[in-house]
This record gives C-alpha cells, sequence and structure tokens, in this order.
C-alpha cells in the first residue's frame, strides 16, 4: 500500500518535539555514554507512529481500519483504545516514515537479517574500561527495525487477546539490543547480531500470520482488492440508484473489487457469488470480518454481469462489497 495517501496530509499538523521526547519517555541506550543520544525511545506505539508519520487526523486522513469494518475509527466489539493501538501497527507494517528510513518494515526487515556482520563493523570504546559496540549506523538501523517489529507484535497480540505463553516477545527489556551496543567481547557482540537477526526472522513470521487472520488472507483462497471506480461500474452495470451511490453514503468515488485467486485447481475452492465471499470472511474472522454489509437490491446482479460466460469459476471474478484500499495493489 502507498503511504503518501497517509502521511500527505499530516505534514502540517503536529509532531512531537525532541525535547518533548526526551523529558517523558527514555532512550534504550540512555545509560550507554559512547550511543546514548541514539534517538530510540521506549515508548508507547501510539508515540512511535505520531513521530514517525504525524499525527492522526480522522477528518483528513484515511483511516486503514475501515476495511476491517471500522465504523468512525472504531471497529465493532472491539474498544476505541484497542482500534488506535491497531491502526498505529497497520501504519508501522505498510507506509513509508517521514525521514524515509525505509519503503516498509517488510523491506527493513529483509535488509537487516540478511547483513552479514563482521568484526569489521565493531568499533572499540575507551573510557573507565575497554568495550566494543556494533557501528552506530547498523546499530540504529537494526535497533528501528526490532523496536518497531516487537510494537506490531505486542499491539496484534493484544488484539487478539493471546496469553502471556502465546507471546513472542522479540527482545525482552531491550536486552539485546544493548549487549550489541556496549560489551566487553566482541565474538559475544556478533553471536548476538546474529541471534537477533534470527529471532526477528521468526517474528516477521508470526507478524505475517497475525496479519493474515487479521485480513482473512488465510486458507484455501486468498482475497485480492482493487479499487473501481464507480464510473466505471456505471458504464458496465447500469446507473446507481441515488440512495445507494458510494460517495454519498462514504464520501468515496470508489468501491472494492474482491476477487478470490485459487490456490487449489479444484473450483469449489473459489466463491462464485457475493454472500458466499462474505460467508468465507465470516468463517474465517467473525469477530473482525463479520461486520461487511452485502450489496444494496439493485447492485446483487453486478458479480454475474462480470463473469466471463462459459467460465463457472474464473480467477478473475470480482465481487463488490466496500470501500476498501488497506490490500490495494
Amino acid at each position: 500500500t502507498s503511504s503518501s495517501s497517509h502521511t500527505e496530509g499530516r505534514k502540517e499538523r503536529d509532531t512531537i518535539s525532541p525535547e518533548h521526547e526526551e523529558s517523558e519517555y527514555r532512550k534504550v541506550f540512555w545509560d550507554i555514554d559512547a550511543v546514548k543520544d541514539i534517538p530510540i525511545w521506549a515508548e508507547p506505539v501510539t508515540r512511535s507512529t505520531q513521530r514517525m508519520f504525524g499525527k492522526f487526523d480522522p477528518s483528513a486522513d484515511e483511516d486503514v481500519l475501515v476495511p476491517l469494518g471500522a465504523i468512525d475509527g472504531v471497529i465493532p466489539g472491539s474498544t476505541k483504545h484497542e482500534c488506535d493501538q491497531l491502526r498505529c501497527a497497520i501504519e508501522l507494517i505498510y507506509n513509508t516514515p517521514k525521514d524515509c528510513r525505509w519503503d516498509n518494515l517488510g523491506a527493513a526487515v529483509r535488509k537487516f537479517t540478511e547483513y552479514e556482520v563482521n568484526r569489521n563493523d565493531l568499533v572499540r570504546y575507551t573510557g573507565q574500561g575497554v568495550t566494543h559496540g556494533i557501528e552506530r549506523t547498523l546499530l540504529l538501523e537494526a535497533s528501528q527495525v526490532v523496536v518497531t517489529v516487537d510494537q506490531v507484535l505486542q499491539v496484534l497480540a493484544d488484539f487478539f487477546r493471546k496469553r502471556d505463553r502465546e507471546r513472542f516477545v522479540l527482545d525482552q527489556q531491550f536486552a539485546f539490543l544493548r549487549l550489541i551496543a556496549s560489551h566487553t567481547s566482541r565474538t559475544e557482540i556478533l553471536a548476538t547480531y546474529r541471534v537477533l537477526q534470527h529471532r526477528t526472522k521468526v517474528a516477521s513470521k508470526h507478524l505475517v500470520q497475525q496479519i493474515n487472520a487479521l485480513t482473512g488472507c488465510t486458507g484455501r483462497i486468498q482475497i485480492k482488492c482493487r479499487l473501481v471506480p464507480t464510473s466505471r461500474l456505471e458504464r458496465r452495470c447500469g446507473p446507481w440508484s441515488a440512495a445507494d451511490r458510494p460517495e454519498r453514503k462514504l464520501k468515496s468515488p470508489h468501491i472494492c473489487a474482491i476477487e478470490p485467486t485459487k490456490t487449489d485447481p479444484s473450483p469449489g475452492n473459489s466463491p462464485s457469488t457475493v454472500l458466499e465471499v462474505l460467508n468465507y470472511q465470516k468463517e474465517r474472522n467473525p469477530t473482525l470480518l463479520g461486520t461487511l454489509r452485502p450489496l444494496p437490491p439493485n447492485l446483487r446482479e453486478i458479480p454475474q454481469q462480470l463473469i466471463t460466460p462459459g467460465c463457472s469459476h474464473c480467477p478473475n471474478h470480482q465481487y463488490f462489497l466496500m470501500p476498501y484500499r488497506f490490500l490495494q495493489e
């Protein structure tokens, strides 16, 4: 998903000043003299998101929770606090920060976990004693990735109400990050860096599983979504009634084309009607996706009009259900 629509409207809005950050939250390396000024804070995910993207304005910014059934920023069955946290987590995954530290979190994870660290990446510090640490730029990049991934994991675990025994914690109390920042043993620093890379790979798999559960993309079919202009649908399927026009109800000139993509050659794996798609998603995740609305009466025949004659289970069938930008391709 492109981040421009999420961040462009926030350029002039409130951001967190460095002085306020310094006074309210402690930095991860606060007591390690050589790197204590590295701007990584032990802070709530809402503050991290505000610092990276700007303050969310519901009147101007696109809400990534709308595809999950959110009404006025809240998903039915969830609290506003839970939804505010979830919104932050989704933005951290898919959006590009204002400082362009990465295109998206997945790209940052790959860059960090694929790097082959060696002794040339270590620096020597002198003071009360001799210590070593990962070179500053690498330490900053590793810290940004590890802290962000762990924040997202904990938000998703909270949202799914996971027990402590079910949670994966990437770096408890930043112990690994603090060790690679400063330690007497170069061998242990390099070994810990590699352990942190491996744990980040494992954490990213947990993250993908939970995002798939969140968006209903698990199981034998995947749900892909594309935006389709209302005008295009009207040309193919006839005009909307005044009461059902999406821009009237949703202030958007687009609605969603949901496209089931078969991963199994059996025709039975591909839904063939709008209601089958709805029922499939509800079965996969009734709490999060049970609020999807069926089409208004005059639009329920649209899928049949778009099906290619003679192809009853074409993977290119389109189902128009709701505004949907989160999984836009």
